[in-house]
């Protein structure tokens, strides 16, 4: 299915965001959001309500990771353009502390997806489902599976 004249606006509209945002910490953009955005995500503590939550986590995450770089993978929308869901790769440096975990200087590359909502041609909602169990490991926060296995005495 070819995608519509919706679809892709709204596409745009979500990769313009999050590049103004996660590349250039723009946090002026978030005024550019829904009054009442909301941002869903598993990890405990990093959802936020409203664009002064929003723009905390960011300060907080941006503190702790540099340079982030953010490749899209695939991206798409629902044919009236109300859903976009991105999925992409990040690359950062963790060169500042987060929750508790002092820099470690490891450069990370994690996957993640975003599903976000439109409405009147704003950001209503997203949902991001990163890979923070792999943006753990790589930090050293958290044991490989294959650490896991030789510290039992199993192989892989």
């Amino acid at each position: 299915m070819a995608a519509t004249v919706g679809s892709t606006q709204s596409i745009d509209l979500v990769h313009r965001f999050m590049d103004d945002l996660f590349i250039d910490r723009d946090y002026s953009r978030i005024a550019d959001l829904r009054e009442d955005f909301v941002q869903h995500d598993l990890v405990s503590g990093m959802e936020a309500h409203g664009h002064d939550e929003l723009e905390e986590k960011r300060r907080m995450f941006d503190g702790a990771f540099s340079d982030l770089d953010r490749t899209n993978v695939l991206s798409f929308a629902t044919g009236d353009g109300e859903y976009v869901c991105s999925v992409d790769t990040y690359r950062v440096t963790h060169d500042g502390e987060f929750m508790g975990l002092a820099p470690t200087d490891a450069s990370v590359e994690v996957q993640g997806v975003t599903m976000s909502r439109i409405e009147d041609e704003q950001i209503a909602e997203m949902w991001n489902l990163l890979d923070f169990l792999g943006l753990m490991q790589q930090v050293g926060a958290v044991p490989s599976l294959d650490e896991l296995a030789s510290s039992s005495g199993r192989g892989t």
